[in-house]
């Protein structure tokens, strides 16, 4: 029973740096993120927020899985949907809201990657929970095209776990292209709406099935 309550403790303590350091995201930009900043906010010593996070690279990656959890619930409602071109477009301003809010300021692929060549100051476990949280959100998605037969002509033959990728790959990619990069930093290069509408023209083009 104390191990629990203890345990309750430490995961609301953490809980209450992440709502602060994500806080600060928003209002400050990254670079204003700093172990000693946070610390001021809550009012406690640095060495405090170390006994919880390793880095501020490994608070920032505990964020990030915090936010891609989120982002899984709403895709969850998205996959729902019966139509792919909706289930597409609705994964796609899901993933929008989830850039605006905090996927803009961290690359899964570049903390994945620092991993994988020895460079990264966050623990192997969280790195693997980031990877769990994303095959999460893959599996899901493979799952939906798996099962619903209207996704067939969309993939036009390609593995199913190839095509989920691919899903995440476009709706990804339309934010990092379409969505300001920097709060307050004004419009993005494109306009979403259309660059999404213009995707899904391309996709339903047709043209030879199969996978190469």
């Amino acid at each position: 029973m104390f191990k629990e309550l203890k345990e309750k403790e430490r995961q609301a303590r953490q809980a209450l740096i992440m709502d602060v350091t994500e806080k600060l995201f928003q209002e400050e930009g990254y670079d204003s993120v700093t172990i000693r900043h946070v610390a001021e906010k809550i009012d406690v010593s640095a060495g405090t927020i170390y006994t919880y996070f390793g880095s501020k690279e490994e608070l920032i990656v505990c964020i990030l899985i915090r936010n891609i959890k989120k982002l899984e619930k709403e895709i969850d409602k998205s996959l729902k949907l019966e139509d792919p071109v909706k289930v597409l477009t609705a994964m796609a301003k899901n993933y929008a809201d989830y850039y605006i809010r905090f996927g803009r300021y961290v690359n899964i692929m570049d903390i994945i990657t620092m991993v994988e060549n020895g460079d990264s100051p966050v623990a192997v476990e969280v790195i693997e929970q980031l990877k769990d949280a994303v095959m999460a959100i893959l599996d899901k998605i493979a799952k939906k095209i798996n099962e619903d037969k209207s996704f067939k002509s969309l993939i036009k033959g390609i593995p199913i776990e190839r095509a989920a990728a691919a899903m995440w790959a476009i709706v990804h990619g339309i934010s990092y292209i379409a969505l300001p990069l920097e709060k307050g930093t004004g419009k993005g290069w494109f306009n979403f709406d259309q660059i999404l509408s213009d995707v899904i023209h391309l996709l339903l083009t047709k043209g030879k099935s199969g996978a190469r």
